[in-house]
Order: C-alpha cells, then structure tokens, then sequence
C-alpha cells in the first residue's frame, strides 16, 4: 500500500492484475496451497518449490499461459515501435494530432517499411496480412494500428 498521501497507481494495478490473469497466478497458487495443507511438510519453502518444480497440473498451467504471456516492458517496447512505424513509415512523420490512414495505404507502406521489417522481421508479414484482411476495418488510426500488430505479435511465431 502506497503512503497515504500518495495516490495509488492504477496503472500499475491494471498491468499487474492483466498478468495475474493471464499467467494463471490464483490458479497455480490454489494447486501450491492445496499441496502444502495435504502433506504439512516440515520445510514449506523447499516443498513449494518442489511443487513448482514438478507438479503436472503447474506444467499444465503454464503449458496454457504461455500463449498469453509478454513481458510487460516488452509490450511498452514493442508500443514504442509501432507508434514509430506508423508516425514515420506510414503517415510521414509531418502531420500533427490524430490521422486515418486507408487500410491499402497502410498495407503499402508496411511493406516499404525498412523501420518496420528491422523491428519485427518475423512477424512483418503477418502484421501486413492483418491489415489487408477483408474483414480489417478501411481507416486506420494510430491506436488501432498498435492494437491490431500488438494483437499480432502476441501470437506465438511459428516456423514454416
């Protein structure tokens, strides 16, 4: 808890609560408590850690988070990125304030983009495929376009 003079950060409440849920963290501490009230170890700590280490249902757990899981500072990094390419490759860098961009324009340009393929090489085609797509909306915006590659970039790579 924050001093009471501080307000508290929601922000940083939000991304915690955000990976909680999506890395399984209440499950798997429920599978740790569960184990610990069962067996009454003497040591709990080296036990936990036991668990961790070798229980199936943490290894299922975690075989289903990892499709869900990014590091937060790579989100923020990977943010930082897009908004680049779509501020400098895609609308030019010379407009203020907010801009629509046709969804062909973006197409093109992503597939100009040296800024783009140099950030995201495995995923620049994919990035590219979602923003042809039919059903892709035909403007795009700066906070659609990062929502749409984060979307995105978040699925695992997968080798062809």
């Amino acid at each position: 808890m924050p001093p009471p003079d501080q307000p508290r950060n929601e922000a940083l409440m939000a991304s915690m609560t955000n990976y909680s849920l999506g890395n399984y963290v209440r499950e798997m501490m429920q599978v740790m408590m569960e184990s610990v009230l069962v067996e009454q170890p003497h040591d709990p700590l080296e036990f936990l850690i036991n668990v961790l280490r070798n229980d199936p249902r943490i290894d299922a757990l975690d075989r289903a988070s990892r499709f869900n899981r990014m590091d937060l500072r790579r989100i923020a990094t990977k943010t930082k990125h897009l908004r680049a390419i779509y501020m400098h490759d895609i609308v030019g860098g010379h407009v203020v304030g907010a801009t629509d961009v046709a969804k062909d324009v973006v197409v093109v340009k992503l597939l100009a983009s040296h800024r783009a393929r140099q950030a995201f090489p495995r995923h620049i085609q994919e990035i590219v495929q979602a923003f042809g797509a039919n059903d892709s909306p035909a403007s795009v915006t700066e906070a659609s376009f990062v929502a749409k590659a984060l979307g995105v970039l978040s699925k695992p790579y997968v080798l062809t």
